[in-house]
């Protein structure tokens, strides 16, 4: 009996992954391949057909890479907030900051601020770097959580606008568990029952400063206040009082590789129950120097106790090189990552950063994409 319940659970979660509006399940008929269909880029700009475009706005910099897009729906408005990143000829960080873009269709943006970074980093614990950012809208305030020092904390802002923050003065979560391995990444935050809930990316994947963000799991914690938080993890195990938890999510499916990370999570009611729902990346193996990250889809009901969807329907965002020249379209990945999801009517938006392939060849930059669940037929 407790193995009929969670196949009818499972095919609940998938089948609410993306679908038709009006559709209690969230699919066409009710299983979960109709729920958990791939997303389709959309492409913006004909002129670049073969790169895939980016999402384009007025000061756009080609010659920075654009980087973990958080977007929420506030008002009538899409927001994006986003890193801006420059690296050195050594491919050393040289410049970061977080920068806030407007959109009405989640195509054509705007920036916020003049152009301005809304957050920089100005505190010497951020050791020059800030990112990442999962925002929050609760109560009239906005709450982001972001990335500092390249991986080591997770920090913490309030703001009355979305532009003007402040911060808690110290890193709000920190590497303490032994999985951890000292870096901790890329938090995704919901407010649901009464908490905020966060996942993150942490440890150290075999490919950490190939294009992935190093991470090689996924962690969970909780907090009542956004400030202080408890890990927790599936055996019921607590960060409170010294505890050691485990990860929620770790590599198991031949795409994923060796790590997965770039949780982006959501919670939505289905039928009698909320089910959460994550979109992930994962790195799979392949080539020595790049190999190719894609994006999967996870849902639980709790949070914690996660269930992937079938190894034939993830990842759910996934492109090849059109053309296969033998030498040179192998070293050409598109490389998905990082995204961002919220769901507009019946479609599900992802916004996802993509590697331009032709420009590994020359200074190599990553921007943000658009895709959808079900695809838009129409723009």
């Amino acid at each position: 009996m407790a193995r009929w319940a969670a196949a009818l659970l499972a095919i609940a979660i998938f089948a609410a992954a993306c679908g038709t509006e009006g559709d209690p399940f969230g699919g066409a008929d009710y299983t979960p391949s109709s729920g958990v269909s791939p997303f389709k880029k959309v492409d913006i700009d004909k002129k670049h057909e073969l790169t895939q475009p980016f999402i384009m706005f007025p000061g756009y910099d080609k010659s920075a890479e654009y980087l973990e897009p958080e977007v929420i729906k506030s008002g009538k408005k899409l927001w994006m907030w986003f890193e801006l990143a420059r690296f050195d000829g050594s491919g050393e960080l040289a410049e970061s900051g977080i920068y806030l873009i407007w959109s009405y269709d989640g195509m054509i943006w705007n920036y916020a601020n003049g152009g301005l970074p809304v957050l920089e980093p100005d505190l010497d614990w951020e050791e020059g770097h800030v990112g990442a950012p999962a925002v929050v809208e609760k109560d009239g305030t906005f709450y982001m959580w972001y990335c500092a020092a390249q991986g080591k904390l997770i920090g913490m802002a309030t703001s009355a606008d979305g532009i003007d923050w402040t911060k808690q003065p110290t890193p709000v979560l920190l590497p303490d568990q032994p999985w951890e391995e000292g870096h901790i990444c890329s938090p995704a935050v919901v407010y649901h029952k009464g908490r905020f809930r966060m996942w993150y990316a942490g440890g150290r994947s075999v490919r950490a400063g190939q294009g992935f963000c190093g991470a090689k799991a996924i962690g969970y914690a909780e907090s009542a206040d956004g400030i202080s938080w408890v890990k927790r993890d599936a055996s019921g195990n607590s960060s409170a009082n010294g505890g050691q938890t485990q990860p929620v999510l770790t590599a198991s499916q031949s795409w994923e590789g060796d790590a997965v990370g770039y949780p982006s999570v959501k919670v939505e009611k289905n039928l009698d129950r909320w089910i959460y729902k994550m979109w992930y990346t994962g790195q799979t193996p392949g080539d020595l120097f790049f190999g190719d990250a894609s994006i999967g889809f996870a849902g639980s009901t709790d949070g914690i106790r996660w269930e992937k969807a079938p190894d034939g329907m993830n990842p759910v965002l996934q492109e090849l090189f059109a053309i296969h020249v033998p030498g040179l379209t192998e070293y050409l990945p598109y490389h998905e990552s990082q995204p961002s999801v919220i769901r507009l009517g019946g479609y599900h938006y992802m916004w996802f950063v993509q590697l331009d392939a032709f420009s590994l060849m020359t200074v190599g930059r990553k921007g943000i994409g658009l895709a959808t669940c079900p695809p838009l037929e129409e723009l």
